[in-house]
């Protein structure tokens, strides 16, 4: 407030790097050719703002003062760092960079506690995936632990509401509020069980589809094929461990909304996550498969002119 006054503009500052993490991480992903283009649709082209992939909305976010701005930078922050640069192998990434990659992770669910099953499920398989192969390079083991240690701080959310509250809330007591769930586990497994004797209980299916409406509507196919890419992702062989953990980390998070509302600002990170990880599998996989053999321009190999770089690359590299 010395520097802004009763605003929300250092706010909105911090959460202006938002694009510039963005690109740096398709950088990673894709090629710098796709990384330009898709960058400028992520500022002025509102092509995939069904995802939340949109510079508008995190701005719009900070100005009215909510939370989740900060936690999706901090969310895409983690995944850049996640990333090793390209032909290097995961634990190539530096000590530091998992220790601060944990601290990234505690900070989005510090301030999206609905981003918890995403981490917990990320870190259970790096884990397994890690231990599995510690024969190979015992640093592996070090590097694992200095996410978990950097993730740690979550359990002081714990210790707070025991210590304050007199009982014991993992990090919010919102989420048993019997209000917050649209659909109750009770529904879903009364539901589920009617059919199994073939028995369609129309209420709770009401409830149901509800529900999902907010997450995903029928009519709603690019989030379908995006959501869908994360299984094929998960089951293709030639796809890099790193990868298939990522994208089973995200189906599991997508479970939340099955009991929560899949309200847009609460799901603009996990979409816009989902989104990133298609333009991966695109640009590698389908570009490939599919559309190279017959349109060679959409492959965006070959450089463009200097001016283009020089007057649309935020880089310049």
């Amino acid at each position: 407030m010395s520097l802004f006054g009763d605003t929300m503009l250092g706010y909105l500052l911090i959460t202006s790097f938002i694009p510039f993490i963005i690109i740096k991480t398709l950088r990673k992903l894709t090629n710098k050719n796709w990384s330009i283009i898709i960058f400028w649709c992520f500022m002025i082209i509102p092509i995939f703002e069904s995802f939340g992939f949109f510079q508008f909305y995190y701005s719009k976010l900070s100005i009215l003062g909510f939370g989740e701005s900060l936690s999706y930078m901090f969310l895409y922050l983690s995944f850049f760092l996640l990333l090793p640069e390209r032909n290097k192998k995961f634990y190539t990434i530096k000590y530091k960079n998992f220790f601060i990659i944990g601290l990234l992770c505690f900070g989005v669910v510090m301030l999206r506690p609905n981003y918890f099953l995403q981490f917990i499920s990320f870190f259970l398989f790096l884990g397994i995936y890690t231990f599995y192969n510690q024969r190979e390079n015992k640093d592996k083991l070090i590097k694992f632990f200095l996410i978990i240690i950097g993730f740690s701080p979550i359990f002081l959310i714990s210790l707070h509401n025991w210590y304050f509250g007199e009982k014991f809330i993992l990090l919010t007591a919102a989420s048993t509020i019997e209000e917050n769930p649209r659909v109750s586990p009770k529904i879903w497994i009364n539901a589920m069980y009617d059919l199994l004797f073939f028995k369609l209980n129309y209420d709770n299916w009401n409830i149901i589809l509800k529900n999902l409406k907010t997450w995903i509507n029928y009519y709603e196919i690019w989030l379908i094929i995006i959501y869908l890419n994360l299984w094929v992702g998960l089951f293709r062989k030639n796809n890099y461990f790193l990868f298939r953990i990522i994208c089973l980390s995200l189906i599991i998070s997508h479970i939340t909304y099955l009991f929560y509302a899949g309200d847009h600002r609460y799901t603009y990170g996990l979409w816009s996550m989902c989104l990133l990880i298609f333009f991966r599998d695109f640009r590698y996989f389908y570009s490939k498969k599919i559309f190279v053999k017959n349109f060679k321009k959409l492959e965006f190999n070959k450089d463009f002119s200097k001016s283009f770089y020089n007057f649309l690359d935020p880089l310049k590299n």
